[in-house]
C-alpha cells in the first residue's frame, strides 16, 4: 500500500513539475508579447498540460 502511495505521489510530482515549468514558459512570453497573444498562449498551455495527463494515463 506504501508504495502505491508513493507512486501516486511521484505522480503528482511529476504533473507538478510539468505545470511550473509551462508556467514559466508562459510567463517569459507573457512578457515579451501583445496582449491578443494571451488567449492562444492560455490556449497552448492547457493544451499540451492534457496532452501530458493523456500520456501518464494511457502509460498506466
Amino acid at each position: 500500500m506504501a508504495l502505491r502511495w508513493l507512486t501516486n505521489f511521484e505522480r503528482c510530482q511529476t504533473i507538478i513539475n510539468v505545470w511550473q515549468r509551462l508556467l514559466a514558459i508562459y510567463r517569459d512570453y507573457v512578457t515579451c508579447c501583445a496582449r491578443q497573444c494571451h488567449a492562444c498562449l492560455l490556449c497552448f498551455f492547457v493544451m499540451h498540460l492534457v496532452s501530458c495527463l493523456r500520456e501518464r494515463r494511457e502509460a498506466l
